[in-house]
């Protein structure tokens, strides 16, 4: 536990202007451009969620029991905001005698009749969440019998927890029930950071002088961009296609040979970052089909560097993660963004947090005020990250991670006409994944981008 942290945290947590703004979906005195897409659904709607094959049968003791230790270690899991006066608040509520979890024992019933009853289980326990009177989580395990390993499903909504935080809380849930299946000792790490210590400390920090100069180096950094070009990708359907789902994943990789030169020719030979030379192919690939010579980027970063000393959340489970707009041309050659330097990330969670702030660094002294992300409006999604512990199989292990792609019912993604790309840093291979809405693009259309992009990544590994 961090000095000065309490057993259980609980009381008020400064909110983010930018988290009202996501809640109230508008701001005062301020208008989107008309090209502004929401692409997110409704705050309660809005869920992640993991689900893993059971090795063994687990009991409704074992499991009330290990879902009641993760509740009282995250404190981030008793997160509530609602709206008082007309003002939202945040804050951590203390533990109650409530236990956030279901226990159903579906070993006598034919497979056909276990598929309907889980998945109306699963969609009325998602939407049981909510903000203002909790839970923000959700544990759901189905006992299958013999023929059938059982199925632990762990929900959260994602205002209260990142991809990062359902990727902590497997890892410790995988702990928490192997040693109570094995009688053993529960002995979980040192808590972290609190999220309400952190938010406090970015409370503090909107004021302080000696953010002013990371401020100024992040504007200046904007204002060096070129002018906005894209306003929307190519789409196959301008008229959304409603008969189509609304979300499908395509996914392709590099395999360990090539993984493992890309890694390292990225320091060696380029002297950048891997996230550098993914942004270069991007580019790359998506420009020239657009039909633009720059491309906006939102850059998706943990937001969980080590800034301050006295401040660890690399395991604290809260919504960290931050969108970073980078902004790259055609013709660029592959360099270290600016945007490495986690003073700059900090400084934009800063102008984040304060709307006020951001219009002072941001203005272009226009009289109706637009952000830089609204000028540039990203179409392109990034997010780069190295596979966690908890997703790498193994026969030992009580809990094994299932894709989710077994579970399609589950997905709360809306119709967008953007592009989303995830990369996936895994010991054997670089596994990239492509996330459209077959509304907007053909199947053969994105296939074809993600295959462009996979040789220019390949074109920065030079033979030996």
């Amino acid at each position: 536990m961090r000095k000065g942290e309490p057993e259980v945290v609980t009381g008020p947590v400064p909110m983010s202007d930018i988290q009202i703004l996501y809640l109230d979906r508008s701001w005062t005195d301020y208008e989107y451009p008309e090209y502004i897409e929401h692409k997110f659904p409704s705050a309660d709607e809005y869920v992640t969620w993991q689900v893993f094959a059971v090795q063994e049968d687990l009991s409704r003791e074992v499991l009330e029991q290990g879902v009641n230790t993760l509740l009282l270690y995250h404190d981030g899991l008793r997160l509530r905001l609602e709206k008082r006066d007309g003002k939202w608040v945040q804050y951590i509520a203390p533990p109650d005698a409530a236990t956030p979890f279901v226990w159903m024992d579906l070993s006598e019933l034919a497979r056909d009749e276990r598929q309907d009853i889980i998945k109306s289980t699963l969609l009325r326990e998602t939407h049981s969440l909510s903000l203002k009177h909790g839970p923000v989580v959700k544990y759901v395990y189905f006992k299958q019998g013999k023929e059938a390993s059982g199925l632990l499903f762990l929900i959260l909504n994602h205002i209260a927890g990142d991809g990062m935080s359902l990727q902590i809380l497997g890892e410790d849930l995988l702990d928490v029930l192997t040693r109570l299946q094995r009688g053993e000792e529960l002995l979980l790490p040192p808590k972290c950071t609190s999220i309400k210590t952190w938010s406090e400390r970015i409370e503090a920090c909107l004021s302080a002088e000696e953010w002013k100069q990371h401020l100024e180096r992040l504007t200046a950094y904007n204002r060096s961009w070129p002018l906005p070009e894209l306003i929307t990708l190519p789409l196959d359907y301008p008229d959304e296609k409603s008969d189509e789902e609304p979300s499908a994943r395509i996914q392709i990789s590099l395999d360990q040979q090539e993984t493992t030169a890309l890694l390292e020719q990225a320091g060696k030979v380029w002297n950048v970052r891997l996230l550098d030379l993914l942004q270069t192919a991007l580019v790359r690939a998506v420009a020239p089909w657009a039909g633009v010579s720059s491309l906006a980027i939102c850059n998706v970063v943990p937001g969980r560097e080590q800034v301050f000393e006295d401040i660890n959340i690399s395991r604290t489970t809260g919504c960290f993660a931050i969108g970073v707009l980078d902004v790259l041309r055609l013709e660029g050659e592959p360099r270290i963004s600016p945007l490495a330097d986690p003073n700059l990330v900090f400084a934009q969670l800063l102008l984040n947090s304060s709307r006020k702030l951001e219009m002072i660094y941001q203005s272009d002294g226009q009289e109706k005020y637009v952000s830089f992300y609204d000028r540039y409006n990203p179409q392109i999604m990034l997010a780069l990250r190295r596979q966690a512990e908890i997703e790498r199989p193994g026969p030992e292990k009580l809990l094994q991670l299932m894709p989710p792609e077994n579970f399609p019912f589950m997905d709360t993604w809306v119709a967008t006409k953007t592009l989303d790309c995830f990369a996936v840093l895994e010991p054997d291979q670089l596994r990239i994944t492509w996330r459209f809405s077959p509304r907007y693009f053909k199947r053969s259309t994105i296939e074809n981008l993600a295959q462009t992009y996979v040789q220019e990544i390949r074109a920065f590994i030079r033979p030996d």
